[in-house]
């Protein structure tokens, strides 16, 4: 916003002229509310948010989101992300047995909209079990050190979203996993999403910046060897 004050003066009395120049794309009211939320789960213990942006989007670049939820144990409103420029987010540690409620506000300089209407999740404690078409193992087989059935592959992701890398191993007995960045293990970093689901070993990324930029490294061992894959991830800005 910019300003331009001129000054009359006659014999009796000082008259001030402001003239006031509005950005082309500043909004002087709420923003409307974002669009309905659709919902998807891809990792167990995570659901991901997406909703049809809010009209004002395109008049305004300041304009940005904020998400909130509630289960069927807390009554109350909880905020779970804010300065969300982008219409995805995924939430973690939803627990089997509860039904979750989510909010998604848009925000200006000036204010916050109205809600989205809040759709339901709920997942069930006797949840339908993993099934994995594994080859039928001779009465001979042998344990064998670690393998990657797939490896691990390189990636390119933009700034501000999330990024999913996995892949997948063998070996008997199980071999322990280890997720590095840049030679740091991630498996007690709780900024990361690790999970090992038979054999299908994955990790979550659920907002990439310019200091997740790197090499990223997988170590499978047993008592029988180890092995490894890495590759790289490029954060496109």
């Amino acid at each position: 916003m910019q300003f331009q004050y001129i000054l009359f003066k006659t014999s009796r009395a000082a008259f001030i002229c402001i003239s006031v120049f509005l950005h082309p794309n500043l909004l002087l009211d709420d923003p409307k509310p974002p669009g309905p939320i659709e919902l998807e789960q891809n990792i167990p213990g995570t659901v991901t948010l997406c909703w049809t942006p809010s009209p004002d989007e395109k008049r305004d670049d300041r304009l940005h989101y904020m998400v909130s939820k509630r289960d069927s144990f807390k009554r109350t409103w909880r905020t779970v992300a804010d300065n969300l420029f982008n219409n995805k987010f995924t939430v973690v540690n939803v627990m089997p047995g509860r039904e979750y409620y989510f909010r998604v506000f848009a925000k200006n300089d000036i204010g916050l909209s109205p809600p989205s209407e809040p759709p339901v999740f709920s997942l069930k404690k006797e949840k339908e079990k993993f099934k994995v078409d594994m080859p039928q193992i001779k009465a001979l087989d042998f344990k064998s050190p670690p393998s990657f059935i797939i490896p691990l592959k390189r990636r390119t992701a933009p700034d501000g979203y999330e990024c999913y890398m996995s892949c997948a191993v063998k070996g008997d007995p199980a071999p322990y996993v280890t997720w590095y960045h840049n030679n740091i293990s991630l498996n007690t970093n709780t900024n990361y999403h690790i999970t090992n689901v038979c054999g299908v070993c994955s990790l979550l990324i659920l907002r990439v910046g310019p200091k997740d930029s790197g090499e990223y490294k997988v170590v499978i061992e047993n008592k029988l060897g180890n092995a490894e894959s890495s590759m790289t991830l490029n954060v496109r800005e």
